[in-house]
């Protein structure tokens, strides 16, 4: 099974356990600071959006930015620590990323089947029965 075209459709059938949009203005703020300039970035992330998965049954809000990289592929990547104030920059559990230009609409299909596959990789499918089903073609540089 292929993640759905419509993500939305399926967290808001289990958004009661798992909630995923785009990241609150609060949400923004807990993230925004200094970013650790001394770690090479890893790349850099266009056309980037920063998304908040509300994990309902544990109580846990984690932050990722998904965007396109260089060669065009959408990527998710790890927890947000930090994202600088001047969104240049931003750095996460296990890379630091050079940030383009930000969304300026909602994020569309290609997206949502990004964000779609790290929930599968995550185990957040299989974890709370979400039904979005195979990773198919995932590899780990996807998830930043």
């Amino acid at each position: 099974m292929h993640p759905p075209s419509r993500l939305s459709d399926v967290i808001r059938r289990h958004k009661e356990r798992l909630d995923v949009s785009s990241a609150s203005d609060l949400e923004r703020q807990a993230v925004t600071g200094a970013v650790d300039l001394s770690v090479p970035p890893k790349g850099m992330i266009y056309n980037w959006c920063l998304i908040a998965l509300r994990n309902h049954v544990d109580g846990v809000v984690t932050l990722h930015v998904v965007g396109q990289t260089d060669d065009t592929r959408w990527i998710v990547t790890s927890d947000v620590r930090a994202l600088a104030s001047d969104t240049t920059r931003v750095s996460t559990e296990n890379s630091s990323y050079v940030l383009g230009p930000e969304m300026r609409k909602e994020p569309g299909p290609l997206t949502s089947d990004s964000v779609a596959r790290a929930i599968v990789a995550w185990g957040y499918d299989e974890r709370f029965d979400l039904g979005i089903g195979g990773a198919d073609g995932l590899d780990d540089d996807d998830l930043g």
